[in-house]
């Protein structure tokens, strides 16, 4: 069974194990009040509002939140800006728009399924406005559903 928990474990992983940049997915932890802020010179993940359907493919909003030291990098001194990292983001995500989804109850993935997750490829990543770091966001809905092998 698909389940939001899965989605949002499968897709965090699918950053993290896919960019060598640092991937914080936020969430409310009343007893680690860090898992909540931000992280600068990371891919931010932040899960909102699923939709739960029956019939119809569920869904999960996202954003995807990168903060940076630098708007543009500089690798003579080994610098990573804000755009060099959304661009390694929207590679990934167009390069493959679905992944398999998993389940890490047990600590190691293990497919659910055919269940997949799949997002539209159109990313779009806006200017936010900081004093301290350059920021970029953009919003992704995450649909899945069971994907059938029947011929």
């Amino acid at each position: 069974m698909a389940n939001a928990r899965n989605v949002r474990d499968t897709f965090t992983h699918f950053l993290a194990d896919n960019l060598t940049y640092t991937v914080h997915q936020l969430r409310f932890d009343k007893n680690d009040p860090n898992a909540n802020a931000p992280q600068v010179n990371a891919v931010n993940v932040t899960f909102h509002s699923t939709d739960l359907e029956v019939s119809q493919p569920s869904s999960q909003l996202v954003t995807i939140d990168i903060l940076s030291d630098y708007e543009i990098g500089d690798q003579s001194v080994n610098t990573v800006g804000a755009l060099d990292m959304a661009e390694k983001v929207y590679d990934l995500l167009t390069a493959s728009a679905m992944i398999q989804l998993q389940d890490y109850s047990s600590g190691n993935a293990q497919p659910v399924g055919n269940t997949k997750i799949f997002w539209d490829t159109a990313v779009k990543f806006r200017q936010v406005a900081a004093d301290n770091y350059f920021h970029l966001s953009a919003i992704l809905k995450l649909d899945f559903q069971f994907v059938s092998t029947w011929p």
